[in-house]
C-alpha cells in the first residue's frame, strides 16, 4: 500500500506542474510535425507518392497498353496484337492473371493458344525521383520464364498535355500518349521497360511555407505571448527582477525536478529493493 501511495503522490506532483509539462509536450509535437509535414520528409509510401498524382492512376481497376508484337512469347511479331495490363497500388482482377493473386501487371496475347495471360509482376511499388522530373513504378517478381523472373518498370515523364482519361463506366482505362515498350530478355535481365507521358508526373506545386514551418511560427508566437504577457502580468502584480519571468520558480527548479522525478519513477515501476523508503525520501526532496 505504501508503494501505491507514493506513486499517487508522484502523479499529484506532476499535475501541479501541468503548465510546464504542457509546454514540453507542445515543443515535442511541433518538432514531430516538422518531421512529418516539413521538407525533411522525402520517402514515399510503398504504393503512393508525396510528389506526384497517384490518385488518377489508382482510380480505375487497371490501365492497358495494346500494341502489336510486345508480348513476351511473340516479341517483335507485328502480326500478333498484345495487351499489357497495369494496376496501380492494387491487384489485377483474377481473370487478367490466370487466377493468380496479388499480381499487379500481366499481358494477354490476342488469339493465343495455351497459357494466357502471363503474370509480369507483383503489386506495384512507387519511387519518387527527387528532382521532380520523373515518377517510377515497378512490378517485381513476375512469372519464371526463359530469361528468369520477369518484371516491369514504368517510367512516367511529365507532360501537362497528356491527361489520362478515366472511364465513366468504371472499367479499365487506356494509357495515353503512345507509350514506348522495350523488353530486355538477355542473360542478365528479364525486364519490361515502359516509358509513358503523364500529366500527373509533373511535380505538385507546394506553398512556399510547409505545414511544419507554419506550426513552428505559431508555436513561437504563442511562446512570445506567454513570455510577454507573463512579464506584464507579474509587473502589475508588483514583482521585479528575475521574478518577472513567468513561472520563474518552475523553470529554476527544472533540472533538479527532472532528475528527482526520473529517479523516483524508475524506482516506482521497477520495484527495486528499498523502493518504498528511498522513493518516499526522493519525493520529499521534490
Amino acid at each position: 500500500m505504501a508503494a501505491h501511495r507514493t506513486c499517487s503522490e508522484f502523479w499529484s506532483f506532476s499535475l501541479r506542474n501541468a503548465q510546464f509539462y504542457f509546454l514540453l509536450v507542445l515543443v515535442a509535437f511541433v518538432l514531430n510535425c516538422k518531421t512529418v509535414f516539413g521538407q525533411a520528409v522525402t520517402l514515399s509510401p510503398l504504393c503512393g507518392s508525396n510528389l506526384y498524382d497517384m490518385e488518377t492512376l489508382k482510380s480505375v481497376p487497371y490501365w492497358t497498353i495494346t500494341q502489336p508484337g510486345i508480348c513476351y512469347e511473340s516479341w517483335g511479331t507485328k502480326a500478333l496484337s498484345c495487351t499489357i495490363n497495369l494496376a496501380f497500388c492494387k491487384a489485377l482482377p483474377l481473370d487478367k492473371t490466370g487466377g493468380q493473386e496479388d499480381i499487379g501487371a500481366s499481358q494477354e496475347l490476342t488469339g493465343a493458344v495455351g497459357d494466357n495471360p502471363l503474370a509480369l509482376g507483383q503489386i506495384s511499388r512507387v519511387i519518387d525521383d527527387e528532382d521532380g522530373a520523373q515518377l517510377i513504378v515497378t512490378y517485381p517478381d513476375g512469372e519464371l520464364v526463359n530469361c528468369g523472373h520477369i518484371g516491369v518498370i514504368v517510367y512516367f515523364y511529365c507532360n501537362e498535355n497528356t491527361v489520362w482519361e478515366v472511364p465513366t463506366t468504371g472499367g479499365p482505362g487506356e494509357i495515353q500518349g503512345n507509350p514506348h515498350v522495350v523488353l530486355d530478355s538477355s542473360n542478365t535481365s528479364c525486364l519490361y521497360s515502359i516509358v509513358a507521358e503523364y500529366a500527373g508526373a509533373c511535380e505538385r506545386q507546394t506553398s512556399s511555407l510547409s505545414a511544419g514551418t507554419i506550426i513552428i511560427i505559431i508555436f513561437f508566437c504563442l511562446l512570445a505571448v506567454y513570455l510577454i504577457g507573463g512579464v506584464i502580468f507579474n509587473k502589475f502584480s508588483g514583482t521585479s527582477g528575475k521574478e518577472l519571468i513567468p513561472n520563474y520558480d518552475t523553470w529554476n527548479r527544472l533540472p533538479e525536478d527532472v532528475m528527482l522525478g526520473c529517479g523516483f519513477f524508475f524506482n516506482c515501476i521497477t520495484c527495486q529493493a528499498g523502493t518504498q523508503t528511498s522513493s518516499h525520501d526522493s519525493y520529499d526532496k521534490i
